[in-house]
């Protein structure tokens, strides 16, 4: 092969390492701003939360969505390091069978506790001030 076209497999070789290495589970992976996810599973209660239709909306540095039974919105924070927070959160005051009441509640306890977050492909988990896994989240 000549030296032109070894140059050229390296550079590709190192374009290709570049753009894997950017794949993968990114602690924060800068901000949640434009995106939208659907609730998979949480990391408490023996209640599956994918019976119901919880989502999290994140757009002009405010988080809203629905909860099982109501909507809800509130300010949040975020950051390329991780970090995560929520402000308080208002929402609306429906009820709903017992089981999505407490379905909700737990989501909103679970979400006052996230400090951090990480997005690793089609997927944001909201974690505990000690890295534990609250939230799991797969993109809308």
């Amino acid at each position: 092969m000549s030296s032109r076209v070894l140059v050229g497999l390296g550079v590709l070789l190192a374009a290709m390492a570049i753009l894997a290495t950017g794949c993968g589970s990114t602690a924060g992976a800068g901000n949640l701003e434009g995106t939208e996810w659907v609730l998979e599973s949480w990391s408490v209660s023996s209640q599956d939360p994918a019976e119901f239709e919880t989502t999290a909306s994140f757009a002009d540095g405010a988080i809203s969505g629905s909860a099982a039974v109501n909507t809800y919105s509130g300010p949040y924070t975020s950051d390329s390091d991780g970090s995560f927070s929520t402000g308080e959160i208002a929402q609306t005051l429906m009820a709903g069978s017992e089981p999505a009441m407490q379905a909700e509640q737990t989501y909103f306890e679970l979400l006052a506790q996230a400090q951090e977050y990480a997005v690793e492909g089609d997927t944001l988990t909201l974690l505990d001030e000690n890295g534990n896994e609250l939230l799991i989240f797969a993109s809308k």
